[in-house]
């Protein structure tokens, strides 16, 4: 196998210097979750010491992400991003219709913070809504919160979903997310 090798200007060391690429399967901790096991990505200089990548220093917080996100079953980034983008709707716009930061979901799009349970399952519950209606609920309309409030207490029940919303029938919980974030769009249509 060859080796890797590229030339990078070190800012902590002031040197240009020539390093060899690794990669190293290590335990880290992300949250609650403190035995996830990731292939990390480095580069090894002279003196045998790993550095982070030079061009892409979040590189291997990201990997942990993306470790974290599979083990808790959590939405990815580029979910959350293509269903905001599905909605018509700017970072500002959605994060303010479901009550959060525009930079926390500008960071969870970007994968640069991992949601919280609370914050995946409502994004959750809204991708679920707009699937199934082509639509976000209008806030302060009565129809429509009652659809969306019956959906969120649905959504914290064990089991199937309840034939009690108006807007749908039975769908299981391991059968609720199984679509494609990409084709919403016409679904919607």
């Amino acid at each position: 196998m060859t080796k890797v090798t590229k030339r990078f200007y070190n800012d902590e060391l002031e040197t240009t210097e020539l390093y060899t690429e690794a990669w190293k399967m290590e335990k880290t901790q992300v949250k609650d979750i403190s035995d996830l096991l990731v292939w990390h990505h480095y580069w090894v200089d002279a003196d045998g010491e790993l550095w982070s990548d030079f061009d892409d220093p979040m590189e291997n917080p990201k990997a942990d992400f993306e470790a974290y996100r599979a083990r808790k079953n959590y939405l990815k980034p580029e979910q959350i991003k293509q269903f905001r983008q599905n909605t018509g709707l700017t970072v500002r716009a959605l994060s303010f219709y479901l009550g959060m930061g525009s930079s926390t979901l500008s960071q969870l799009e970007n994968n640069k913070r991992v949601q919280t349970k609370e914050q995946d399952s409502l994004l959750k519950m809204a991708i679920d809504y707009f699937r199934l209606n082509g639509e976000l609920p209008e806030l302060g309309h009565e129809s429509s919160q009652n659809d969306l409030d019956c959906l969120i207490n649905t959504t914290l029940a064990v089991g199937t979903y309840a034939t009690s919303c108006s807007y749908h029938e039975t769908i299981s919980n391991d059968e609720l997310f199984e679509y494609d974030l990409n084709n919403m769009n016409s679904e919607a249509s």
